[in-house]
C-alpha cells in the first residue's frame, strides 16, 4: 500500500506499508542402518530426525519523499520494520520478534544530455532462519553434523552503488563506469570444526 501527496510541481511525499509472510516446513529424516547404509524398508528414527514448521511475518511502514525534474531525481525513504518468527521444533515453540529501521536513498543527476550520475544507498535486514537457531544437532548427514545457535540475531546489510554514464551521439558510443560496495556488520557465518576422531 502506498499513498502519495504532491507538495509542489516537482516533488511529493508518501507513506508506504508492506506486509510479507513466509511459511517453511523442513523434514530431515535420519535412519539407523547396517554397514551397507541401505534404508529400504526402514522407518526414520524419531530421536535423530528433525521436523520443523515455521512462519515469518514482516511489517514495514515509513514515509518517503521524491523530487523529479527532467532527468534529475531524488528519492528518500525510511522504514520501520517489525518482524516475527514463530516455529515448532520437536513440540517446542520458538518465538522471536525484531525491530529495525531501514532506508532507501537514490539520486540521479543529469549534468547535461550526455553525462549522468546515479548514486544509491539501501539497507536490508537479514534474519536467521529457524533452522539456524535450533540448538539441536542435525545428524541426517553423518559426514556433516551441524547445530544451530539460539542467540543469533538479524543483521543489517548496507549496499552502495555509483554509476556514471557518458553518451556520445556524434560517435554513437556509450561509456559507463560503475562501483558497488556492500557492508555486513555482524554477519551470520558458519563455524566449521574438522574432528573425524570424535565421529
Amino acid at each position: 500500500f502506498t499513498y502519495t501527496e504532491p507538495v509542489s510541481k516537482n516533488s511529493q511525499v508518501s507513506i508506504q506499508y508492506r506486509f510479507d509472510m513466509e511459511d517453511q516446513d523442513i523434514n530431515k529424516e535420519a535412519y539407523i542402518t547396517g554397514a551397507d547404509f541401505n534404508i529400504a524398508g526402514l522407518q526414520p528414527d524419531a530421536s535423530l530426525s528433525l521436523f520443523t514448521d515455521s512462519r515469518t511475518m514482516e511489517h514495514r511502514v515509513g514515509p518517503g519523499y521524491r523530487y523529479a525534474k527532467g532527468k534529475n531525481t531524488v528519492v528518500a525513504n525510511v522504514y520501520y520494520q517489525h518482524s516475527t518468527l514463530d516455529g515448532l521444533v520437536k513440540g517446542e515453540n520458538i518465538k522471536r520478534s525484531y525491530d529495525h529501521v531501514t532506508y532507501f536513498l537514490m539520486t540521479n543527476a543529469a549534468f547535461n544530455p550526455q553525462n549522468t550520475l546515479r548514486v544509491s544507498a539501501t539497507s536490508e535486514i537479514k534474519a536467521p532462519s529457524l533452522w539456524q537457531m535450533i540448538d539441536i544437532y542435525d545428524v541426517s548427514n553423518s559426514q556433516y553434523l551441524s547445530c544451530g545457535n539460539p542467540d543469533l540475531r538479524p543483521y543489517t546489510e548496507h549496499n552502495y552503488f555509483v554509476r556514471y554514464t557518458n553518451l556520445s551521439t556524434r560517435k554513437g558510443t556509450t561509456f559507463m563506469i560503475m562501483a558497488k560496495a556492500m557492508l555486513r556488520p555482524d554477519y551470520i557465518g558458519t563455524d566449521i570444526v574438522y574432528s573425524p576422531e570424535t565421529i
